[in-house]
């Protein structure tokens, strides 16, 4: 594999804020505080629920930038958690569904 492609998926990462460009140092994985871990989980639920709402509408419209922000803040949320979150890091930008009630007969 040519260095190309991983040059430019790193300044994506770095652009999404995942890393952390270094001067003459290279890249680094970006360090969160706690407020914005907090903000990241905040995110997180509002966009899920938003998209779980919208899916579940009968005419659901289009939800590709939606599950992309949600990636991207669920990327951030597994960042603030730790090296060991980030080993278990899920890829896919589709939440969880919630549990469906079940129906009485």
């Amino acid at each position: 594999m040519s260095r190309t492609p991983v040059r430019e998926a790193m300044k994506l990462l770095c652009h999404e804020g995942l890393l952390t460009a270094q001067p003459r140092r290279g890249m680094s994985v970006t360090q969160l505080t706690p407020a914005q871990a907090a903000e990241a989980q905040q995110l997180c639920n509002l966009l899920a629920s938003h998209l779980a709402l919208v899916q579940a509408q009968p005419c659901a419209t289009s939800t590709g930038l939606t599950r992309q922000l949600y990636g991207v803040a669920h990327a951030r949320l597994q960042l603030a958690r730790g090296p060991d979150a980030c080993m278990s890091l899920n890829f896919s930008p589709t939440p969880a569904a919630p549990a469906q009630p079940a129906l009485a007969d």
